[in-house]
């Protein structure tokens, strides 16, 4: 069991702080380990509870990227709605379905999903109630959440709206008030390629957005970036952990609040057996192929994922490049500076997104193993044998999914003696696999024949560079 750091001297609550949970009910292989689940989240916190007041609050996203969505078709939100969280925020990621969607989820919920900066329908602020006093939250979701999900604008003037929050959870009694900011690019963080400090931040967007009203409470919690952080916004104390319940803030609240650090949180199992977890276990024991090697999404790192990711489109496109964008292919915490990994062993329908279609499964999989190594047999299916439409949608779980799809696709000269095939690639971060076979007497080899990538391929160096 993971240890946290002892409470400071006069500490009255502790507060256990998660971000974009993605309702990790199983532990998941990275590429630094298992990762963590809600259910060591669940073990901390009923450990630091025999110490002191212990309460958990979550900065938003508590769904996005479970593995068992592209198999079953809904969210989970069964998985989390008997977490003992005492408050959270409303991620972006929470209105992907809609608003009233959002809040027929939040009505099954065993906590207050709050947002005091869009008028949705959610209560803006909450008071948590503990043995050492009240403990006041506003929960403030992305602020350009109406951009990146259907979800309404922000209301005007919410930064002053703050301010009024605080003042009437104070005059209610509350001894201390905690922002919940859910906030896309808030913490900017890139790999270092060290080992003791694998990852490096800076936070001008986020002083940028918290400065009007951070005053106004005592400790701002952040989330929706990959990257952990901790310091001060306008000299009020700070903290973002890692996504996916990889790990946990701890701050002790005294006359002050005090931030002790980030936590890793252990990989506990699940709890209970509930369909989302049973399809996750199913698409891990559904094997169609084997990694030799490990291929990271770190920039640097010699085998590097997106280069795959675009070969094995190019391969089974037909095309004359692959295209994906690494930014987008997150599905584990940078905690090695990495946000995606394929590990050695066998690879599952899991590893391939966890898509509930076979053939699209073994069909991305082959091609992965042709542009790793061309003449690498493989146990998978066979290519499609005419042109076909395959999004490859997995919700952000795994690589070649359709919203958490990265890459650089860099092109490949085709062959002199071949008809040009169409090219059927998208931009954006839909990277959506298609397959473009022509038929016919003019129809090209097929899979073509390009020579595989070389393995000390740096797009971008070491480090990206400072902006």
């Amino acid at each position: 069991m993971t240890s946290l750091t002892p409470a400071v001297p006069g500490c009255a609550v502790r507060i256990l702080a998660t971000s974009d949970l993605g309702a990790a009910t199983v532990p998941l292989r990275t590429s630094h380990g298992e990762s963590g689940t809600c259910g060591g989240d669940i073990d901390l916190l009923e450990r630091e509870r025999e110490r002191q007041p212990t309460v958990w609050l979550d900065a938003g996203d508590l769904v996005v990227r479970h593995p068992s969505y592209p198999v079953l078709g809904e969210r989970p939100w069964s998985e989390v709605a008997d977490l003992p969280i005492s408050a959270a925020a409303a991620g972006n990621h929470d209105f992907d379905d809609g608003v009233d969607a959002l809040l027929a989820a939040a009505r099954a919920l065993g906590f207050p999903l709050l947002c005091a900066n869009a008028d949705v329908g959610l209560p803006p602020s909450a008071a948590v109630q503990t043995p050492g006093g009240t403990l006041g939250v506003i929960g403030l979701t992305h602020p350009q959440v109406d951009r990146l999900s259907s979800a309404p604008t922000l209301h005007q003037g919410w930064a002053e709206r703050v301010d009024d929050l605080a003042r009437d959870l104070r005059g209610a009694g509350a001894r201390w008030v905690v922002a919940l900011l859910h906030v896309h690019d808030g913490v900017t963080w890139w790999p270092t390629g060290g080992d003791e400090e694998p990852t490096a931040t800076r936070t001008n967007y986020l002083e940028d957005v918290a400065r009007p009203w951070a005053r106004h409470v005592d400790l701002v919690l952040s989330g929706h970036n990959f990257g952990a952080w901790t310091g001060r916004l306008a000299a009020t104390p700070a903290a973002e952990p890692h996504l996916f319940a990889t790990s946990l803030v701890v701050v002790d609240l005294a006359d002050r609040a005090v931030v002790r650090g980030v936590h890793r949180v252990p990989a506990a199992g699940p709890r209970r057996a509930t369909p989302a977890v049973a399809a996750v276990e199913a698409a891990a024991r559904s094997v169609v192929g084997e990694m030799p090697e490990q291929w990271l999404a770190r920039t640097g790192a010699p085998r590097y994922l997106p280069d795959l990711l675009a070969r094995a489109f190019q391969l089974a496109a037909g095309t004359e490049a692959g295209f994906v964008m690494p930014s987008f292919h997150g599905i584990q915490a940078p905690v090695d500076g990495a946000i995606a990994s394929l590990a050695p062993g066998p690879v599952s329908d899991l590893t391939c997104c966890g898509c509930s279609r076979p053939r699209t499964t073994t069909s991305w999989w082959h091609s992965c193993a042709r542009a790793s190594s061309p003449q690498r047999p493989t146990r998978a299916g066979t290519l499609p044998t005419r042109a076909t439409r395959r999004p490859t949608t997995c919700g952000g779980t795994g690589a070649g999914c359709r919203r958490g799809s990265a890459a650089t696709g860099a092109a490949r000269a085709r062959s002199p003696s071949s008809p040009r095939s169409p090219s059927t690639s998208r931009s954006g971060c839909t990277a959506t696999s298609m397959s473009s076979r022509p038929t016919g007497r003019h129809a090209p080899r097929w899979p073509p024949r390009w020579p595989p990538l070389p393995l000390d391929h740096e797009p971008y160096g070491v480090n990206p560079p400072r902006l």
